[in-house]
């Protein structure tokens, strides 16, 4: 699937079965392991609070045939089975056409291990080393590679798959540098994930503290007739909350001490303690505290202050707010009234999980996303309550390489938690679904999937659906903020037009990367250039031609200021054939045809 952009608004969650052309999913950047448990994703908290932790690597058996051959704890025997299997697949999660690839070995009767690159620089570097390519799939014979999901599929249909299998009798299917690679990765890999466990036993008090705070949101909630706070129904913007005063909580304390005493004596303490918790909430139809302060990196942001139970205030249980509704920003299901970590990393640990569920409910041939299951899974629950949490992120401190990759993985993310809840739009309400519906609160502040791109990711240019930029006048266009919006103190210049690979990933492979960081930017965006020019540009060197993907057009000046140039910068991401054959074109001098390739605004659910 590919989640494009609508024709007029830059994006659609829809976008697209277009003729003759394979699309994936848009969501992008480093990610934890296909074979992740729940437990591995949750910190602990309850209610409203943290519900994550990163996730360094994980392992299982994904059925009988495919075995991970990175782990989070050293298994020796495991990698003897790397180095003994005759068939690798180096894949990443939530790939379509990595899993389109397993799925059409394991149909065949073919046993292999599955190795995941995602989560190694130095391993993704290794088979790049190997096969010249950045993309995967890379299925892996007698110490070679055979190529990725497409080629599979021909040796398959052609049983030439079965002979080189069998000529590569006895042989290991990874070539010994990988091999070793492989290996260091794996014990890096363990390593970190000692680290990670000692980090949580380490935090064994302030979970103990939680955890009185959690069983005190208990007695709390119970209901009035079996001594719970009084609430009553109030309608609070477009939902219907259970309500009761700060001046209710503090009596309700006042006259239940013992339910706090391992909380503290203190009535108030007690009461700002469920509150900084995230098991009471403001009853509010907006963002009910000051939103962080915007400054360029390098600039001290004020410091926030804690919220206090204000005795005249309204406030409901977290545990009894219902899900946002339509035109709410989908993170606010909750007030987030705590303190909030840096946002590279809640943002980092919320796009690993939706990128473990999307991986979870993507059909084993790729081509279908279970949005409805997903949105069932206890897990997403979980997920947007934990995505609460960037509404008190502060970006200030954030560099144009952090700010970058934040605002890819949360579009990314937004995307799929939009289709998710709200489900995919109408033709008609594509333009609304990006500009108005899917939408989270960051730092107190509404970003739709519009404002991340353009606002924040184009450093506020006009959307392509400004009417100036369909008649080819970008120049004259103003940008989707106006001048004195706050958000426009926070945004990506210069422009870096792989941000379009990011957000669209292309074609007849995946890149290795779905969680951007600061660290693996660069070999991200090249590796995302690369998929997305794959089957999203084609050249055709005897009718001096080039067939392009409409981003191309729909943003042209990103990419440079004529045909010629535009061509030039495609042409870096190109291989093999297609490559030469531009490149020589360009040479040529005469003029290039260049046309626009049709969208199917299919949805793969």
């Amino acid at each position: 699937m590919l989640l494009a952009r609508h024709t007029l608004s830059r994006a659609c969650i829809c976008a697209a079965k277009r003729t003759g052309a394979r699309h994936l999913p848009r969501i992008v950047s480093l990610a934890p392991s296909r074979h992740v448990s729940t437990s591995d994703l949750r910190s602990g908290w309850q209610g409203g609070q943290r519900v994550l932790r990163g996730v360094v690597m994980a392992a299982a058996v994904s059925g009988a045939t495919a075995t991970s051959a990175l782990a989070a704890k050293w298994d020796d025997a495991s990698f003897k089975k790397l180095e003994s299997s005759p068939i690798v697949v180096v894949s990443i999660p939530a790939c379509p056409y990595c899993k389109r690839a397993k799925e059409a070995l394991t149909q065949a009767g073919y046993q292999y291990v599955d190795l995941d690159a995602s989560v190694d620089t130095e391993l993704r570097q290794a088979v790049r080393d190997v096969t010249g390519i950045r993309t995967v799939p890379q299925i892996f014979v007698g110490g070679a590679s055979i190529g990725g999901s497409d080629a599979l599929a021909e040796q398959l249909a052609s049983d030439t798959f079965k002979a080189t299998v069998s000529s590569a009798a006895g042989k290991p299917a990874l070539p010994t540098s990988l091999l070793n690679t492989t290996r260091e990765a794996w014990q890096r890999a363990s390593a970190a994930a000692a680290a990670a466990a000692a980090d949580a036993e380490a935090s064994g008090g302030s979970q103990e503290e939680q955890a009185a705070v959690a069983a005190l949101a208990q007695a709390v909630g119970a209901e009035p007739s079996q001594g719970g706070v009084a609430r009553s129904d109030s309608r609070v913007g477009p939902r219907t909350l259970k309500t009761f005063t700060g001046q209710a909580l503090l009596d309700w304390l006042a006259a239940h001490p013992s339910s706090h005493a391992s909380v503290s004596t203190e009535a108030q303490a007690a009461a700002d303690a469920l509150l900084r918790n995230n098991h009471v909430t403001p009853a509010a139809a907006s963002y009910p505290y000051t939103p962080v302060p915007l400054g360029v990196a390098g600039v001290t942001a004020a410091k926030q202050q804690l919220p206090s139970v204000s005795r005249t205030a309204s406030y409901t249980l977290v545990s009894e707010t219902p899900a946002p509704v339509k035109g709410m920003e989908l993170n606010t299901k909750f007030w987030w009234s705590g303190s909030a970590r840096p946002a590279t990393q809640v943002a980092s640990e919320l796009r690993g999980l939706i990128l473990a569920l999307y991986d979870k409910y993507l059909a084993p041939d790729g081509r279908k996303v279970a949005y409805s299951a997903m949105k069932a899974d206890p897990l997403f629950q979980q997920y947007t309550a934990a995505s609460a949490e960037l509404q008190r992120v502060d970006l200030t401190p954030l560099s144009r390489d952090e700010l970058f990759a934040l605002f890819v993985n949360l579009y990314n993310a937004v995307i799929i938690h939009a289709l998710c809840v709200l489900g995919p739009p109408s033709a008609a309400s594509r333009g609304a679904f990006f500009s108005k519906d899917a939408a989270y609160n960051i730092g107190g502040r509404k970003y739709t999937a519009d404002d991340m791109e353009n606002g924040v990711l184009r450093g506020n240019k006009a959307a392509a659906s400004n009417l100036l930029c369909l008649v080819g006048l970008h120049g004259w266009a103003k940008g989707v903020w106006d001048v004195g919006d706050p958000r426009c103190a926070k945004v990506v210049t210069p422009l870096d037009a792989r941000l379009h690979f990011a957000l669209v990933c292309g074609a007849k492979s995946c890149p290795p990367i779905k969680l951007y960081t600061p660290d693996n930017l660069e070999e991200g965006l090249a590796a995302a250039g690369e998929a997305f020019c794959a089957g999203e540009v084609v050249v055709d060197r005897a009718s001096h031609s080039v067939a392009l993907s409409k981003i191309f057009q729909w943003y042209a000046p990103d990419f440079g200021r004529d045909d010629k140039e535009r061509l030039r910068y495609i042409s870096q991401f190109l291989q093999g054939q297609a490559k030469s054959d531009l490149e020589a074109m360009l040479a040529s001098g005469k003029a290039i045809k260049v046309t626009y390739r049709t969208y199917d605004w299919g949805l793969n659910e």
